[in-house]
């Protein structure tokens, strides 16, 4: 099961950066970055929410059928990603993620 964005989860809720990271003389080398990281994956997430209850029946249906397939995909964002996963290389995937979670 591949949800993606799944919305009504406190994932971003219970990321925590030590402050003496983020401030001062002990402020770290990747404050930008991961800055950057979690504004852009804000953006891409409210563009591509998955509820959890579509999460829930795709878990059902795998759960109770007689012929489960091998892969189920949850919501806009996972179907694209697999997609992409097959269309294009490993590096050329990097290179897309990057651009979309860490583009100016």
């Amino acid at each position: 099961i591949e949800p993606a964005f799944v919305i009504d989860t406190n994932f971003h809720n219970n990321v925590k950066v030590p402050e003496k990271t983020t401030s001062g003389s002990y402020a770290s080398p990747y404050k930008e970055f991961t800055q950057k990281l979690f504004e852009n994956y804000w953006n891409v997430q409210n563009e591509s929410q998955t509820k959890a209850e579509d999460v829930a029946k795709i878990i059902l249906d795998a759960a109770i059928s007689d012929n489960p397939k091998q892969r189920y995909q949850v919501g806009k964002y996972s179907e694209m990603m697999v997609k992409t996963k097959y269309r294009y290389s490993d590096s050329e995937c990097k290179n897309i993620m990057q651009k979309q979670f860490f583009s100016q």
